[in-house]
């Protein structure tokens, strides 16, 4: 039976094991061979008698299946034991050349990486960035699904805009223009008035943005929430910090000690409540420490949002930060405002890092008032003629947020692009692989 090398690796009793992975390294001494088999993140070292195997020509990255006895070695550096095999099947091996490798003196482009996807993601560091999002995904769930959550599916194909604006992919559906979601926003909303209570969805969303940053790409997987009922913002927040320190506790449990390995970082599990500031209280800061001046209506750039997380990192020993009170006009039309200033929203955004990683807000549960806001938009309320049908036989005062995971997991483990830990990204110029 196939034992997964992190098997032999947690127990390494000498016992009989046959597993399987790709050889990682050869060493080819006259008498014997050593090699590594890799099996996802997890290595094992394996010793080979020339003699019971004279014909067998091992090449880097093939794919082989080995049975062996383990033995103690305490001299080995890679766990201290090794496999003597007794069996060796080569069951795949490289047609040509590999045309990358981080194994090379120099370690190939992003474009690179990005063209050959296959072969960059077998690079355990690589692979592990994702092993975690996968948990990540089932503890969020989990969490959630304590709290009370129904997960939902919403469609990916929409009649008009979501959030309105330009960044839309248009298609043609049967004849007539329809659109890929930017977000679920809508249709989360649509559950809340149909008495779901707590929603949420992990799925793709499509932003028709032709920036080239380090944030940014064309599809993007979002965890979206979406509570009720709901008193004020904070009920939204409360529920994404403690999400957050769950998920992050859990993860570094199950991988603190591979990040420290792969990535000679440590994973620090986020202290409750995280630190808050009002935009105004931001602005102010932002003047005060740094020198940096934003007008009343203006919405926080990259910069400015690196700088503030600094900030909170100096004064509170922080990486998270909530901005809360964000001008109405930056925000999304369904954002409900402040009673007594209607010119500030109920929105916020999630710092991590110096990186917005998730927005939210309490929505705008009234009908009348949403429809002002629509207006208010420069938008056509009769093109959200569905939408608004939900608000008019009775809504819960709700609110949620929009996650970005892969920028939560490209700062946790310090990529320079999102693009690292998105399986096969797309931007404006790239649709393939």
């Amino acid at each position: 039976m196939h034992t997964p090398i992190s098997s032999i690796v947690s127990d390494s009793a000498p016992r009989t094991v046959t597993f399987s992975g790709f050889v990682d390294v050869i060493r080819d001494h006259k008498k014997h061979l050593f090699f590594v088999i890799r099996d996802r993140t997890d290595m094992v070292q394996v010793f080979a008698d020339k003699a019971l195997f004279p014909d067998t020509h091992i090449t880097t990255e093939s794919f082989v299946r080995i049975s062996g006895h383990i033995e103690s070695r305490p001299e080995v550096r890679l766990h201290g034991f090794e496999i003597v095999a007794t069996q060796i099947e080569i069951l795949s091996v490289p047609e040509e050349d590999l045309p990358i490798s981080w194994k090379s003196e120099w370690y190939p482009s992003l474009s690179e990486r990005l063209d050959h996807r296959h072969l960059s993601l077998r690079e355990p560091r690589i692979l592990l960035a994702f092993e975690m999002m996968s948990y990540f995904d089932l503890v969020v769930r989990e969490f959630c699904y304590e709290q009370g959550c129904i997960e939902i599916h919403t469609p990916k194909i929409i009649p008009a805009a979501s959030e309105g604006g330009a960044e839309l992919f248009r298609l043609d559906y049967f004849g007539r223009d329809a659109y890929l979601a930017q977000s679920p926003q809508l249709y989360k909303q649509m559950a809340i008035a149909s008495g779901f209570g707590k929603v949420l969805e992990i799925a793709p969303a499509f932003r028709a943005d032709p920036s080239f940053t380090s944030r940014h790409v064309t599809e993007i997987t979002m965890l979206d929430i979406e509570i009720s009922p709901i008193e004020s913002p904070e009920d939204v927040i409360s529920f994404a910090e403690h999400m957050l320190q769950t998920a992050f506790s859990k993860i570094h449990t199950r991988f603190a000690s591979k990040v420290a390995e792969l990535y000679d970082r440590e994973i620090t599990i986020p202290s409750l409540p995280f630190p808050r500031t009002t935009f105004t209280q931001a602005r102010e800061i932002l003047e005060k420490e740094f020198g940096i001046a934003i007008a009343e209506d203006e919405d926080m750039s990259a910069e400015w949002e690196r700088r503030l997380s600094e900030w909170v990192y100096a004064q509170y020993g922080h990486d998270f930060l909530f901005v809360t009170g964000y001008p109405s006009s930056v925000r999304a039309f369904y954002t409900m405002n402040e009673a007594s200033t209607p010119t500030i929203s109920k929105g916020f955004d999630l710092l991590y890092r110096g990186l917005e990683v998730s927005s939210g807000a309490q929505r705008e549960h009234r009908y009348d008032q949403l429809v002002s806001q629509i207006r208010a938009g420069g938008m056509d309320p009769a093109e959200f003629e569905h939408y608004l049908a939900c608000f008019r036989h009775g809504m819960p005062p709700h609110g949620g947020f929009g996650f970005g995971i892969a920028r939560l997991f490209k700062q946790l483990l310090w990529f320079e692009t999102v693009k690292e830990v998105i399986l096969a990204p797309r931007d404006p110029k790239r649709l393939a692989p």
